[in-house]
């Protein structure tokens, strides 16, 4: 049952274990460790609804902060970046991250007579490869080239003999602060120019990059 942790050769297993209750009593534990000489004061935020659109969970708690004047002057997101030893990810800033939605119009028809048809499955083809896993800029010192990746693709009603009317793509960039969300926009638009479509695009998260100069670095 991955819904009852277990403890077994000093390994905690189970549902969550890694990504990210683990993580969360690693620094609860390390915080009873913190000198109380330190001149300022030292509080966990642990928030809930981070995946996707995110709206009630760290966003929200700042917005809150803000309001009652308690916005705090650093913070250290506990992510479980790891890879093989404690600490060998730790990370000096993130990527962004932009949501899109991409529908290419097409004519429905019967396969019988695709002279009367426009495919939309055949338009997003013939762009696919300006598309999927292209670089959008050449990255820098602290990350990796920008890439599109497509998580999710629909069409059709299910009939194996009958075209679809559109078709719709659900994709995902992480970027470096070298890509914006209009600098996609610019790009897509671009190539998807002599087709029929509706794009929309949502960043959820800017990428930054903690100051050299920083405490924390």
């Amino acid at each position: 049952d991955p819904f009852k942790p277990v403890i077994k050769e000093g390994f905690l297993y189970g549902r969550g274990a890694q990504d990210m209750k683990g993580g969360v009593g690693a620094f609860l534990s390390a915080s009873l460790h913190f000198n109380p000489k330190t001149p300022f004061l030292l509080s966990i935020l642990l928030t809930s609804d981070e995946e996707g659109p995110g709206i009630f969970g760290t966003r929200l708690m700042l917005e809150k902060l803000k309001e009652k004047d308690l916005l705090p002057h650093m913070a250290i997101v506990a992510e479980p970046t790891c890879e093989k030893v404690l600490g060998d990810s730790i990370k000096i800033g993130r990527r962004g991250s932009i949501n899109g939605r991409l529908i290419l119009k097409g004519v429905q028809g019967h396969v019988a007579y695709p002279q009367k048809c426009q495919n939309p499955i055949d338009a997003l083809a013939s762009v696919l490869p300006l598309i999927s896993g292209v670089h959008l800029d050449n990255g820098d010192e602290y990350f990796d080239p920008s890439k599109l990746v497509i998580t999710n693709l629909h069409a059709g009603l299910g009939a194996n003999n009958v075209t679809p009317a559109s078709v719709e793509m659900i994709f995902n960039a992480r970027h470096s602060l070298k890509t914006t969300k209009e600098s996609l926009k610019e790009y897509l638009e671009k190539v998807l120019k002599d087709l029929p479509h509706i794009l929309e695009l949502e960043s959820s998260s800017s990428p930054f990059i903690t100051a050299s100069h920083s405490k924390l670095t």
